[in-house]
């Protein structure tokens, strides 16, 4: 090293220095303290690179398996196995010259935490590997210091010095950073001082190997398309003396796409050819946070085309490690899943024929860990490969007032104004909290309109269309049970979930006279066993008698006017009910909420006189939703909700009846002889029964059928009237 001298003319009057003279000859070396101090010395550098996997620094946290697997459905048994591995690290930690034309940064620190700053100067990498300075090197007092070097691995001039240095794309800039092993003190006899510069952010790489195994019934992976890395990111900011990475603004793109060429396969055999594309960098991750890859088009040779089929990465991605993310077809037999519905979670959702927009998944479980949401099946009126499908997006809305209180009115119904267009794919995945209860949100939204009739043929025109989406969850992350929301796309009249013939349903409940609500989670209005249209109020009063309530009307099965036109009371007492009907097909039935653009938008509260959970919204006026029981056939997958709107006494003046809990009543036509029938959803059962005398004169929420009557009402075939017990008991209230 050179040392600087530097003359200490010190201007002493009197006793010091024999009191006569100026002692501009009186030289002495001024102590090194640690920290930096005293004369200056230019200090000499050896700069090199590394690979990645083979960092100069071991930080915490950086251990992880070696390999994690994702199973991505796509149905009839394929799958896309998703393997993530580090990439090999090389055996020996050699040094890697850094380009010619590199501008580096080097940086002195001191102090107790070696975190002050004390000078910086910039270098130009040469050929062979050494560094000449862009103006004045790097020179220090005497002390003890480390070290930083950066590079933006570029020929670009690097922008001024700061700390932290913010901004930094990991899409546009491979940055390197690297710090002395330990201090180092400076004198005039210090010799070279070594710093490695390690890749900051880790990268991926996509690979695909396509097969041609005689399992998969000679589907192989043709092509992919619109590869991105569909995770949004954010920049960067590095604290220099640390080498601390954190997030900084958003980046200015949602997403990054994959240079990928298009595999060939080329013979026989598990595995036929590979391909891939050049790595993207990306900010490190930890466990918690899931990155998406998404496939914009997946061809198979089936053919079979999927769209936007998402592909989760469920693991750290540490600073300075390279991965590929290998994707292959497979097929597996049924695993045979269980299905465990979630208690009180969602279990539905739905739109008009003429809505697209995002519907809020928001489940509460005891389970913890990983979760996967995946589009598992589609009625035969979709085309998801033309773009006519169904798209998911991890989180919540991005409404920023989303949950809506009670008393802002239709404000809340805007989910059209939210559609998923951005980032949407046909899986998504999450992580669970490793503590507490466990969050699994994410948004559905559909990619296009339905022409939906109320007057179908069933051959060109229908009244709606179905889907299912399955979340895969477990106890611990094993993702060994199944929890499926049932899609409907259509508001017309169809047949009760698992027939083609019979009555036809709507989704909705009847409001007041002619008209049904706006959303299927809307309980409408509250109607009585009487020859009148007069509605009673869902919500108000919430306590106490209803206004002008007559204990003793005229008995007898309301009028048809209650429901719109084209519509009727359900018909019938005894054998011949239609509610008795609807019971006998023993559908599937599941207590839990709906997702309309309307339950889900707002604040979920517990409606009086129930005490037994969060199952309402609007409350407080008479647009009130509800939890309720979503009806379904596996056959078909087609669904039908019906909510559990509180219904008001006719043994307590009107006033709601206390001990309801889950239960949804629903008030049908009758006999006068045998004083009418109800049809009530009861922990996952369909009771039908007839009104006691005494009670008969309540006020239940009511669920119109179409008017078709030029059909022959019949009793099913097999279906035994004895029936059971609390079928036939006369129910008091």
């Amino acid at each position: 090293m050179n040392r600087i001298k530097i003359k200490n003319i010190l201007t002493v009057v009197g006793i010091l220095c024999g009191f006569t003279l100026l002692l501009s000859s009186c030289e002495k070396e001024i102590p090194v303290t640690p920290g930096g101090s005293g004369e200056k010395v230019v200090v000499d550098f050896s700069i090199t690179g590394s690979d990645y996997g083979a960092e100069s620094i071991t930080r915490s946290g950086d251990s992880q398996s070696l390999s994690e697997t994702t199973l991505v459905p796509l149905g009839n048994g394929l799958y896309i196995e998703a393997v993530l591995q580090a990439d090999a690290a090389p055996s020996t930690r050699a040094a890697v010259n850094l380009t010619a034309g590199v501008k580096v940064r080097i940086v002195a620190f001191s102090g107790t935490g070696y975190d002050t700053f004390e000078a910086s100067a910039d270098y130009t990498v040469q050929s062979g590997g050494g560094i000449t300075p862009d103006g004045s090197p790097l020179a220090v007092a005497d002390g003890v210091y480390k070290f930083v070097a950066y590079s933006y691995n570029t020929s670009t001039t690097l922008p001024s010095y700061a700390t932290p240095i913010t901004n930094i794309s990991p899409d546009a800039t491979d940055f390197l950073w690297g710090i002395t092993s330990s201090p180092v003190t400076i004198s005039s006899s210090s010799g070279v001082v070594s710093i490695t510069l390690d890749h900051v952010f880790p990268q991926i790489a996509v690979v695909t190997v396509t097969s041609t195994h005689s399992s998969l019934g000679g589907a192989t992976i043709t092509s992919l398309t619109d590869v991105s890395l569909a995770t949004p990111d954010s920049l960067a900011n590095l604290t220099v003396y640390s080498g601390v990475v954190a997030s900084g603004a958003p980046a200015g793109s949602s997403s990054r796409s994959f240079d990928f060429s298009t595999p060939v396969g080329i013979g026989t055999g598990n595995v036929s050819s590979a391909s891939g594309a050049a790595p993207l960098r990306l900010l490190p991750r930890t466990a918690s946070e899931i990155t998406q890859i998404n496939i914009g088009n997946l061809v198979l040779s089936t053919p079979n085309t999927y769209q936007n089929v998402g592909v989760p990465v469920q693991a750290a991605l540490l600073r300075g490690k390279s991965y590929t993310l290998t994707l292959n077809l497979i097929k597996k037999p049924d695993p045979g899943i269980p299905t465990r519905q979630i208690l009180r979670g969602y279990n539905g959702a739905f739109w008009r024929g003429n809505e697209i927009g995002e519907r809020i998944i928001t489940i509460d479980t005891l389970d913890i860990g990983p979760w996967t949401a995946a589009v598992t099946y589609y009625d035969a009126r979709w085309n998801p490969a033309a773009g006519d499908g169904i798209l998911l997006a991890l989180g919540g809305s991005s409404d920023p007032n989303v949950p809506y209180p009670d008393g802002t009115g239709a404000v809340a119904n805007n989910a059209e104004s939210y559609p998923i267009t951005v980032g949407g794919a046909s899986t998504v995945s999450g992580i669970c909290p490793t503590t507490g209860p466990g969050i699994i949100q994410f948004r559905i939204g559909l990619q296009k309109t339905f022409p939906v009739s109320d007057t179908p043929n069933y051959t060109t025109t229908f009244p709606a269309r179905y889907a299912v989406v399955t979340i895969y969850y477990g106890p611990s992350g094993n993702k060994d049970l199944t929890h499926r929301l049932f899609l409907r796309q259509g508001e017309g009249a169809d047949y009760a979930p698992g027939t083609t013939s019979g009555l036809r349903w709507p989704p909705y409940n009847a409001r007041l006279a002619g008209n049904f609500v706006e959303f299927p989670s809307q309980a409408g209005y509250l109607y009585r066993w009487t020859n009148s249209t007069t509605g009673y109020h869902p919500s108000i009063p919430v306590s106490g008698a209803y206004p002008g309530w007559t204990s003793s009307p005229t008995g007898g099965t309301p009028p048809d006017a209650i429901c719109p036109t084209g519509y009727r009371i359900a018909a019938g007492g005894g054998v011949d009910s239609e509610f008795r009907q609807f019971a006998g097909l023993a559908l599937s039935t599941v207590r839990g909420k709906y997702a309309d653009g309307y339950f889900d938008r707002r604040a979920i509260s517990t409606f009086p006189p129930i005490t037994n959970g969060n199952d309402a919204v609007s409350v407080t006026d008479d647009n009130i939703a509800y939890m309720g029981y979503l009806t379904f056939r596996a056959a078909d997958n087609k669904s039908l909700f019906f909510p559990s709107g509180r219904y008001r006494s006719s043994n307590n003046s009107g006033a709601f009846y206390a001990t309801q809990n889950d239960d949804g009543y629903y008030l049908g036509g009758g006999d006068p002889s045998i004083t009418g029938n109800l049809m009530i959803f009861r922990q996952g059962v369909v009771i039908v029964s007839q009104f006691a005398p005494a009670s008969r004169m309540s006020a239940l929420t009511l669920r119109c059928v179409r008017d078709e009557r030029e059909f022959t009402i019949e009793a099913i075939p097999g279906f035994d009237d004895g029936g059971s017990a609390s079928e036939e008991r006369w129910i008091t209230w």
